[in-house]
């Protein structure tokens, strides 16, 4: 019985103690994953409420918002990336506005106004997204307040582009999916524009 209990027991009780181990041991990982969990969700709360406070000051907030919170785990709470991003955004949207216009302008039914309309809206969509891309590439390599003004200057000059073209074809037929188009292009290069003029300036 002696020998029974110096072999068995310490045997028990090292798979006792290993279980224990391992139950720990499970709970320690699940405490670590449950807390990197927690913090990704604080820094995207604190990213998202960034982004809330600063559209809140742009003429379309809700818009605003509604655009730019998917993009919150790479703008974080850095005003020079929330910009560069509206940026981006815009310029994806006069981009998608241009190939509508193209398309509509090349399938023909248009009457020589509205064709003319179309032209014109074709050109100054186009300016627009050259000011888009130079204001992008721009924020890329952000120096002082003459970086700043140039970017200013362009996004400006991008929004009396696309606000052209939406004044040019008020009165066309074109259906209202591609008026559209262009309103949302308008809004989003606005709300860029009112990002860009937020950014702090340094000397």
């Amino acid at each position: 019985m002696a020998r029974y209990g110096s072999t068995y027991f310490p045997s028990c009780y090292a798979t006792a103690a290993l279980t224990t181990l391992l139950i720990f041991g499970s709970f320690g990982f699940h405490g670590i994953t449950t807390c990197s969990a927690a913090r990704i969700h604080i820094r995207k709360k604190a990213s998202t409420n960034f982004i809330a406070t600063k559209c809140s000051a742009t003429t379309y907030p809700r818009l605003c918002v509604d655009t730019l919170t998917s993009h919150a785990s790479t703008i974080q709470d850095n005003p020079s990336l929330l910009a560069r991003t509206a940026i981006s955004v815009c310029l994806a949207s006069a981009q998608s506005t241009s190939a509508v216009l193209s398309s509509r302008s090349t399938t023909g039914g248009l009457g020589a106004g509205d064709a003319g309309a179309v032209g014109d809206c074709q050109t100054t969509m186009g300016d627009s997204m050259d000011k888009l891309q130079k204001s992008l590439d721009a924020m890329g390599s952000l120096r002082g307040k003459k970086g700043i003004n140039d970017i200013q200057t362009w996004m400006s000059t991008a929004l009396t582009d696309v606000t052209m073209c939406r004044e040019g074809l008020e009165t066309s037929n074109m259906d209202g999916s591609v008026k559209s188009s262009i309103v949302n292009a308008e809004r989003l290069t606005s709300i860029a524009l009112a990002l860009v003029n937020s950014l702090p300036v340094s000397p």
